[in-house]
């Protein structure tokens, strides 16, 4: 009688993407708790809850980010989209409209990036790509 081979985590790739990613996200969080402001560490960070839904901590990661460099749109940015997906849009909005001042610029992001599909048909989101569209000065 022929065995049949289970798959278990270990056979198949992505679960072993997410097993990496989950081992980073602790070391991280160690990491940090000397109380280091490590932007690049953060930034990872941010990224890798948002990844596996960890919203809440991924707008707290975003929020301190924002406290160190409040000139960077990028993060500016990122905050708009932890934002959105906590069902927050005018607090996305707030962000978004911070970043495009600070000269986020990045159009095919801001039409395509899965984490503002919850304020995307929000009567707010087209002006925001019209200045994108305008002539920097």
């Amino acid at each position: 009688m022929a065995q049949t081979k289970r798959a278990t985590p270990w056979t198949r790739p992505e679960e072993l993407e997410r097993l990496g990613e989950v081992f980073l996200i602790r070391v991280f969080e160690l990491a940090l708790r000397t109380g280091s402001d490590d932007v690049p560490l953060l930034e990872e960070l941010g990224q890798l809850y948002t990844r596996h839904g960890l919203y809440e901590k991924g707008l707290l990661v975003d929020l301190r980010l924002v406290l160190l460099r409040p000139d960077e749109p990028g993060f500016l940015y990122n905050l708009a989209c932890s934002y959105a997906l906590l069902g927050r849009p005018d607090a996305a909005f707030r962000a978004l409209r911070k970043a495009l001042v600070k000269g986020f610029r990045d159009r095919r992001l801001l039409l395509t990036d899965p984490d503002l599909d919850p304020i995307r048909c929000d009567p707010r989101f087209a002006p925001l790509t019209r200045v994108l569209d305008a002539p920097a000065e």
